[in-house]
């Protein structure tokens, strides 16, 4: 992976749009403040002050390049970086946030010439219940609402993004402009400080050891994401190019065996082991280590340990 050093002198002076300010979006901005990056964050409603060097917007990005709060922005950025959910008020859902908030995005990186953009989706997006392997060449066929607005929205980023009208020289007497390179990073369960998965893990210990399937579960540090984007707005990407990628621990894990692992007894419920219409995937992130990212945490196992908690660690498993 990137040192540090490299990437502070890959990023001192990158000016970076973060797009939601919440859980994962407020500490990437302060991560990429940390290594000389001028930021910007944007966000529907006002936000609790931000470190020196971070600048908050309030506005929504489905708005896209007609915001009124586009004049608060720089007259060119080289990042634009997207981390939203869908808020909770009535009709606010999935395909009212996804699919807009990413055609809004590619408006503004076009329109103040952005270098990269990266997109934020989730290991969702496949569907899969049957505990089978997941990569990002997988066909995906939506089949409810979130997993529809989930692959719109990366359909967008990453085809419709290429039509961004910048240019590999001047046209018309106009100042050159350089072509959007385009990333999805579909994110497995996102835990870490402020969101411990641990209570959801006992409460499913309801699986029988000795026959039933495994139920595969996968997560991601959040630190470790925000690694992740660091890491792929620096690597030498083709301008204009556009590229997919998991970003999880890279290690499944049987949510029975998380379980035993925090002290939980597992028991036989026969009615509750299949987890019906339940996520049951193992999500491969080959192709992002193949860039040289790595995740701190390697198993949400360690990650548990370094939010607190006792983990009777599984014979053979390497231990923090």
């Amino acid at each position: 992976m990137v040192s540090d050093e490299e990437i502070t002198d890959r990023m001192t002076g990158a000016r970076v749009l973060v797009v939601g300010a919440g859980w994962l979006g407020r500490p990437l901005g302060e991560a990429l403040a940390s290594h000389g990056a001028r930021v910007w964050t944007l966000q529907r409603s006002a936000t609790a002050a931000l470190p020196s060097g971070i600048i908050a917007i309030t506005g929504d990005i489905r708005d896209g390049a007609n915001g009124p709060w586009m004049t608060e922005l720089p007259a060119q950025l080289d990042h634009v970086i997207v981390c939203v959910a869908p808020g909770r008020s009535v009709g606010d859902g999935y395909a009212e946030t996804y699919p807009v908030a990413a055609r809004g995005a590619v408006a503004i990186a076009r329109a103040l010439g952005a270098r990269t953009m990266v997109y934020t989706s989730s290991t969702g997006v496949y569907g899969r219940t049957d505990g089978g392997i997941s990569r990002e060449t997988d066909p995906i066929v939506p089949r409810d609402p979130r997993q529809q607005a989930l692959f719109d929205a990366e359909q967008h980023v990453l085809t419709d993004g290429a039509t961004d009208g910048a240019t590999d020289g001047a046209t018309d007497g106009a100042t050159a402009l350089p072509r959007l390179m385009r990333i999805v990073l579909r994110v497995a369960g996102l835990y870490g400080p402020g969101r411990d998965p641990a209570p959801r893990y006992r409460a499913a210990a309801t699986t029988d050891p000795a026959g039933a399937e495994a139920t595969w579960t996968n997560l991601a540090w959040r630190d470790d994401v925000i690694s992740a984007i660091t890491h792929v707005i620096t690597y030498p990407f083709a301008p204009g190019s556009a590229h997919c990628f998991n970003c999880a621990d890279g290690t499944p894990m049987d949510m029975a065996a998380i379980a035993r692992a925090l002290g939980a007894t597992v028991e036989a419920a026969p009615s509750a082991r299949s987890h019906a219409g339940r996520s049951n995937q193992r999500i491969v992130v080959d192709a992002l280590r193949a860039t040289g990212w790595s995740p701190s945490q390697p198993t949400v196992l360690h990650g548990l340990a370094a939010l607190g908690h006792t983990i009777d660690w599984p014979q053979g498993e390497a231990t923090p």
